[in-house]
């Protein structure tokens, strides 16, 4: 489990402010815009970030995800905000997560 917690205080700033954040993922080229929602270990003790996908690479759906952090390159909060309302399914609490260090309520 690698901490970087530069990484870390940007996704804290994106879920507290609700800003998209933008991504590369898996070594590949294309860019995931994400509404970010909830931070913190999963049960398999990776940092993670539960994360509506917008918008990612050819093939993948817009759904709710659940991205290990260690595989995420260049990540940027953008200015752009979403409304945490629209996503009804969210739930607090998330369980697949041991530990949650920040979530939107």
């Amino acid at each position: 489990m690698k901490s970087n917690s530069a990484l870390h205080l940007n996704l804290h700033h994106a879920i507290s402010q609700q800003l998209l954040v933008a991504f590369r993922y898996n070594d590949q080229d294309d860019w995931r815009v994400v509404e970010p929602f909830c931070l913190g270990l999963s049960s398999a003790n990776n940092w993670s970030l539960r994360a509506f996908q917008r918008s990612g690479p050819s093939g993948s759906k817009t759904d709710w995800k659940l991205f290990n952090l260690d595989k995420a390159q260049d990540l940027r909060v953008l200015s752009q905000q979403f409304t945490a309302d629209l996503r009804k399914k969210y739930r607090i609490g998330d369980k697949h997560m041991q530990t949650i260090f920040r979530q939107l309520y």
